[in-house]
């Protein structure tokens, strides 16, 4: 009789969803938005060790959005630890809606939108690095409507 080890096979799982098989994409996490509306308490938040030397890393924030979106941007706040010292903080928006055309921007299927914004980072993560990130949105409202996903992901730079 086989013995299955669980352990083991739930942190084979776990690595595999939070790795990538593109080296050039060592992290990327999705977080999905309960009910298309994201509130103001509902953080977006993670840890991770480095398992290689990353220079220079590029934030991918990837956006999954509707047409229930009720605004042209969305407002977002994002702090990134290495080690537990601060190397990255900001607040930011993402512009979803472009008036000046009168639509929606991104690739679209449909009803929904994929839109991507990217943040250089000046810093050098080695590997062992425990990287820590938290993003919160921070609308005029408790909570925004039409976003159903947040893709965070990180690319590594040309040396």
């Amino acid at each position: 009789m086989v013995k299955i080890n669980w352990i083991w096979i739930a942190s084979a799982l776990f690595m595999i969803s939070v790795g990538c098989s593109d080296p050039d994409i060592p992290y990327q996490r999705t977080f999905e938005i309960p009910g298309g509306r994201w509130a103001h308490d509902h953080i977006l938040q993670d840890t991770w060790e480095c398992v290689t030397d990353i220079y220079k890393p590029y934030i991918v924030f990837k956006i999954h959005f509707s047409s229930d979106f009720g605004y042209q941007n969305l407002y977002l706040r994002t702090q990134w630890t290495n080690n537990d010292a601060e190397i990255f903080a900001d607040t930011f928006s993402i512009q979803l809606f472009d008036p000046t055309r009168g639509g929606w921007l991104g690739n679209q299927n449909g009803n929904n939108f994929v839109l991507s914004d990217t943040i250089s980072i000046q810093d050098t993560w080695k590997a062992g690095d425990l990287i820590s990130y938290q993003t919160i949105q921070f609308g005029r409202e408790e909570q925004v409507r039409g976003i159903s996903e947040v893709q965070i992901q990180l690319l590594k730079s040309e040396m």
